[in-house]
C-alpha cells in the first residue's frame, strides 16, 4: 500500500497512523521493517522525516530515534518489538506472527536476533563503526565516534563483532536451507512472517538493493557494501535470493526514503 512523506504540520493533523522515519536517503532497516509490516497488513499510513533540531518535532515525536509510530492520540511507540506487537493486536486480518506457539516463539526469536540489542543490525552497525575508524568508511566516517559511543563500541571487541555477524548470517542461511528442503520459501512455516520481513530489510547493511529500487546516499551505499572476507563468505546467496523474493511478492518497490 503506497504511502507518502508529509510535513510535521500535516503529520500532526493526520488521522492515519504516522511513522517517523530517518533522514532522507537513509535506508534504516528498523524503519524499513515497519514499512514492510504496514504494507503486508495493508495499513494506511503517512511518514515524516526526523528533525532533531526542531523542538516542536522533538516534543511531538517523543524520541530522537527512528522508527517511531503515533496513532490515535496514543503515546509514541519506538521499540521494534512493541511496534510489531501493536500492529499484530490492531490489524489482525493479515497476521505476521504464527498461531502455533513454537513457530511464534521462533519468529519472535529470529526477529530479535535481527533487530534487537546485540542482534545482526546492532552488531553490523558496530562493525561498520570499526571499519570507519580504521579509515574504511565513507558516510560513516563523519559520525562513527558519536555512533560508537552511543552503542557501546570498543575497539578490542572488533573481532567479536565480525564473528557475531558471521554467526547470525549463518543461522539465517541454515534456516533458509531447511525451508527449501521442506519445500517452503519462508523462514518459519509456509507463510510470510515478520521474520521474513526483518531478514529482507536488514540485508541492506551488507548489500543494498539496486539504485533503481533503493535510491540512497552513495557514500552510505559504499559503506554497506564494504565487508571483510569472512562476512562476505557468510553472506550466503540464499539470503539475497530470499530478500528478492520477499520484496517482489510482499513488499513495496522502489523504496521511498
Amino acid at each position: 500500500m503506497p504511502f507518502q512523506f508529509v510535513t510535521l504540520q500535516e503529520a500532526r493533523k493526520s488521522t492515519d497512523l504516522v511513522l517517523v522515519a530517518s533522514a532522507p536517503g537513509v535506508p534504516n532497516p528498523w524503519v524499513e521493517a515497519v514499512k514492510g509490516i504496514f504494507h503486508a497488513k495493508q495499513v494506511p499510513f503517512v511518514a515524516v522525516h526526523t528533525n532533531y533540531d526542531d523542538p516542536e518535532f522533538m516534543e511531538w515525536a517523543g524520541s530522537r530515534g527512528a522508527p517511531v509510530i503515533l496513532h490515535g492520540g496514543r503515546s509514541p511507540i519506538d521499540r521494534w518489538n512493541d511496534i510489531l506487537l501493536f500492529a499484530e493486536r490492531k490489524w489482525t486480518d493479515r497476521p505476521l506472527l504464527p498461531v502455533d506457539a513454537q513457530d511464534r516463539a521462533m519468529v519472535i526469536g529470529l526477529c530479535h536476533e535481527l533487530a534487537g540489542e546485540q542482534g545482526l543490525g546492532w552488531t553490523r552497525r558496530l562493525n561498520l563503526v570499526h571499519r570507519a575508524l580504521q579509515g574504511e568508511g565513507h558516510a560513516f566516517a563523519s559520525f562513527a565516534t558519536g555512533l560508537g559511543a552511543k552503542y557501546g563500541y570498543r575497539a578490542k571487541l572488533a573481532p567479536a563483532y565480525e564473528a557475531r555477524v558471521c554467526a547470525l548470517l549463518d543461522l539465517l542461511a541454515r534456516r533458509l536451507h531447511l525451508a527449501e528442503a521442506r519445500g517452503s520459501g519462508y523462514l518459519v512455516g509456509d507463510e510470510l512472517s515478520a521474520a521474513d520481513i526483518y531478514c529482507a530489510v536488514f540485508l541492506v547493511q551488507f548489500g543494498p538493493l539496486p539504485a533503481e529500487q533503493c535510491p540512497m546516499l552513495e557514500p552510505l551505499r559504499r559503506d554497506f557494501e564494504g565487508m571483510s572476507p569472512a562476512i562476505s563468505k557468510a553472506l550466503d546467496s540464499s539470503l539475497l535470493a530470499h530478500r528478492a523474493r520477499i520484496y517482489r511478492d510482499h513488499m513495496e518497490l522502489p523504496l521511498t526514503l
